[in-house]
């Protein structure tokens, strides 16, 4: 009777020790996926501010471009424009 007494006892602790693992391990995958989740969300804002980034990049070259050009053209026609004064000052002097 004792043997049946402790095969019962025995019984009786493995499936408590077995819904425990099993709850516990319900509970590791629930926050397994919601760690996926939240990696596949990091993931997809990582790729939108890499998209959002090249688009800046591209955007700020386009602008140092432009005033490259335009610092550029004013020192040109500095340039002229000095040509032009010597002109008509020499024009004037003749």
């Amino acid at each position: 009777m004792t043997s049946i007494k402790a095969l019962t006892d025995f019984v009786m602790i493995s499936e408590f020790y077995r819904k425990k693992f099993s709850e516990s391990l319900r509970e590791c995958k629930a926050v397994n996926d919601i760690c996926e989740n939240k990696i596949f969300e990091l993931d997809q804002t990582k790729k939108l501010f890499s998209i959002q980034f090249y688009n800046v990049e591209s955007r700020l070259e386009m602008v140092f471009e432009s005033v490259n050009e335009i610092s550029n053209a004013k020192n040109l026609e500095d340039k002229y424009q000095f040509e032009i004064d010597q002109l008509q000052d020499s024009a004037r002097i003749l």
